[in-house]
């Protein structure tokens, strides 16, 4: 795929008057087509950061249950006369799952949030997650930090977010940027689902609160835990009780809050 550009050069003034150069971080439609069985529907728009569309597209597709395995998809197309990078096609290898036409959504889904479009909120998670191993609060407390040594994009205009795949004991990996807190975590599900691994036992971190439609994400992911360094919302911490996910927020300094925990039954000692 080729690189896309992520940021705008504008002229702006100060109260001053003064005139300078800054940074903006772009925001464009990605208007997404499913096509399978003989069949074409536009399932949404979604507005995102442009590159990495197609890890943003599957784990897109797989928070909405659409999509379960790589061998699902056939191929993903963007428009090639002339060639539009927003507008992207997803080619099943059979039909169109049905599901897609009772989530079909002709307004603009901004975020790419898993929860948009669909008839009813599902809280209910679909699974138990996995136990997270235990861990040890400076390694916990050090991720925020390590987090933002890999957000070039924040670092350039300060209008990004963020979210990373952590295995325990570890630092922030597949890393990725996007206008909207959403997007960020599907580009990490989808780079997953791409390599066909699995989030079990390892950690989502995000750079801002922690919804519950990056809660529900996660769990579809089947993450064992999501840490944050904002809070999370009454909606997220009910779902990741039900769950099992163990759910950290206000990772800030020295300092988090344990809002859910599930250990390992081999660590639980009897009272």
């Amino acid at each position: 795929m080729l690189p896309r550009k992520r940021l705008l050069t504008v002229r702006r003034r100060d109260q001053a008057g003064a005139a300078h150069k800054d940074q903006l971080l772009l925001e464009e439609p990605l208007q997404l087509t499913l096509q399978g069985g003989g069949r074409r529907l536009r399932l949404a728009t979604i507005l995102r950061t442009p590159g990495h569309d197609y890890e943003l597209v599957l784990g897109y597709l797989c928070a909405l249950g659409l999509i379960h395995s790589p061998e699902d998809v056939k191929e993903l197309d963007y428009c090639a006369t002339p060639q539009d990078f927003n507008h992207l096609t997803v080619i099943f290898r059979g039909a169109i799952p049905e599901k897609a036409l009772q989530l079909r959504s002709q307004e603009w889904v901004h975020g790419g949030c898993g929860a948009c479009g669909q008839d009813s909120l599902a809280v209910t998670p679909p699974h138990q997650v996995v136990p997270v191993p235990p861990w040890q609060p400076d390694w916990l407390c050090a991720l925020p930090e390590q987090l933002r040594r890999h957000q070039d994009l924040f670092e350039k205009c300060g209008g990004s977010h963020a979210a990373a795949l952590v295995r325990p004991g570890g630092q922030p990996e597949l890393v990725y940027e996007d206008v909207g807190r959403h997007n960020a975590v599907d580009k990490v599900t989808g780079r997953l689902f791409m390599e066909k691994k699995s989030a079990e036992g390892n950690w989502l971190l995000l750079s801002g609160r922690s919804g519950f439609e990056l809660v529900q994400k996660a769990v579809q992911a089947r993450f064992s835990a999501v840490a944050s360094v904002g809070p999370p919302s009454s909606l997220a911490l009910n779902y990741a009780s039900q769950a099992g996910l163990t759910l950290v927020g206000f990772l800030r300094g020295d300092r988090y809050n344990v809002y859910t925990e599930r250990l390992p039954s081999s660590s639980i000692s009897a009272v």
